[in-house]
């Protein structure tokens, strides 16, 4: 296959089907290498790459404030590895104790995925999403919270 073939696979693959729902083309997606698309709530992020083992492939992110966030490696032959995303729930604590820590984990992780897809260029600027999606992530990040007391001893 050549380059054009390839990237005209991942990108048909990457839209599976939605294009109608997201009013996004195979083309669209060729003709921009790093970008954004937002409609009716969705949030559309890609970058293209190459690598040794897939040669051409697109990172795509696709979120929603109801159907959530999924983000993968999409390459010619069709196959997805999938790219850490942040978790939208997490469980609760049988004690206090084990709550806070299950609470500092999942806003650990989700800080940390919302700064990978950032610096792989598939999340906008903080601020820049669509609203619902910026509450999201303040409240899967904790963003918003305020900073713990400082001691005054």
């Amino acid at each position: 296959m050549n380059k054009n073939s390839d990237m005209i696979a991942c990108a048909a693959e990457a839209l599976c089907g939605f294009e109608a729902i997201w009013n996004l083309s195979v083309s669209d997606l060729i003709a921009v290498e790093n970008g954004h698309h937002f409609h009716r709530g969705w949030h559309i992020g890609w970058m293209w790459g190459s690598d040794e083992v897939d040669g051409c492939h697109l990172d795509f992110l696709s979120e929603h404030r109801m159907a959530g966030i999924s983000v993968a490696r999409v390459a010619p032959n069709g196959s997805r590895t999938w790219i850490a995303a942040p978790k939208e729930m997490r469980r609760l604590g049988a004690t206090p104790e084990e709550d806070d820590r299950l609470e500092s984990e999942y806003l650990e992780h989700n800080r940390r995925a919302y700064a990978d897809l950032r610096r792989r260029g598939l999340l906008p600027p903080f601020g820049a999403n669509i609203g619902s999606q910026v509450i999201n992530e303040v409240l899967q990040t904790g963003a918003g919270e305020a900073p713990p007391p400082q001691s005054t001893s």
